[in-house]
């Protein structure tokens, strides 16, 4: 079912529960993007940016040919997404929440290095082209092909093409002078770790903030994407607790102990849940 017309936030919050249930290359990136920044703006439609997003796959699809390779690919993409769609990276307010929200990219022609990657891989999967996200250290990229003939590109800068020097003056500038680029610094992407870290984006901001309220939000809606993840369950109790909502915290809580085969979040857990229980009774 096609979520882009929906404002109603239980619905879009039901649909996006329903596809967590989904193997992770059978997840559509954009619309579950485009869901949850409807999900941040209560009562939105979606429907005018899911048809921006077609409209954008066709201008692709009308120069798109067989055979091409990965750098032909490359400039069909380029062409669509900012010559003629007028993208770009938003150096000038990058700390801006609107940079992590589909809705608001669309609306603003600009975004963070992982919208606008959300936005390529869309086009050059609705082309039936080989494209992956790429977990790049501070800077999320693009790789277009597959194997050794797969080219890392950099939405944020136009898609410009890295090159394995410009890359290790990246990690540099993004690590410090003494790091090196590394086969990890190129792990590609599953699109449910590309969602989470998309809205990790709004959420590290609204905490900066100190919008507390803002950033369980966030937290609330990365669990509908990953609701088996006992520390997205962990971080909820702890800003539910935060807020003096403890009863809320105690269920999630409970959800981390379920979770939490490994018992890896044992200690915080034990910690917390005896914080709880003092200010409860």
């Amino acid at each position: 079912m096609d979520v882009s017309g929906w404002t109603d936030t239980s619905a879009i919050e039901a649909w996006l529960l329903e596809q967590s249930k989904r193997q992770d290359d059978a997840l559509d990136l954009a619309q579950m993007a485009l869901a949850l920044a409807a999900l941040g703006r209560p009562g939105s439609d979606a429907a005018p940016y899911a048809a921006h997003l077609d409209t954008l796959a066709r201008e692709a699809e009308a120069v798109a040919e067989p055979g091409m390779t990965a750098a032909e690919q490359v400039a069909a993409l380029n062409a669509a997404l900012f010559d003629r769609g007028g993208y770009r990276g938003d150096s000038e307010t990058y700390d801006d929440l609107a940079n992590a929200d589909l809705m608001r990219v669309i609306d603003r022609k600009k975004g963070l290095p992982i919208a606008l990657s959300i936005l390529y891989l869309h086009l050059a999967r609705r082309l039936g082209w080989a494209a992956a996200g790429v977990n790049f250290p501070g800077h999320f990229l693009v790789q277009v092909g597959a194997g050794e003939e797969g080219l890392f590109v950099d939405p944020f800068e136009r898609g410009a093409v890295r090159t394995p020097a410009e890359l290790d003056r990246l990690v540099k500038r993004m690590q410090g002078p003494e790091a090196a680029l590394a086969p990890e610094h190129l792990a590609l992407a599953e699109n449910r770790d590309i969602l989470l870290r998309l809205e990790n984006n709004i959420k590290i901001r609204c905490l900066k903030a100190g919008d507390t309220a803002g950033g369980l939000g966030v937290v609330e809606r990365m669990v509908l994407v990953a609701p088996a993840h006992p520390g997205l369950w962990y971080e909820a109790a702890a800003l539910n607790a935060e807020l003096g909502q403890l009863r809320r915290a105690r269920t999630c809580l409970e959800a981390v102990i379920k979770l939490d085969r490994e018992r890896r979040l044992a200690g915080p857990v034990e910690e917390l849940l005896g914080r709880l229980k003092a200010r409860l009774n």
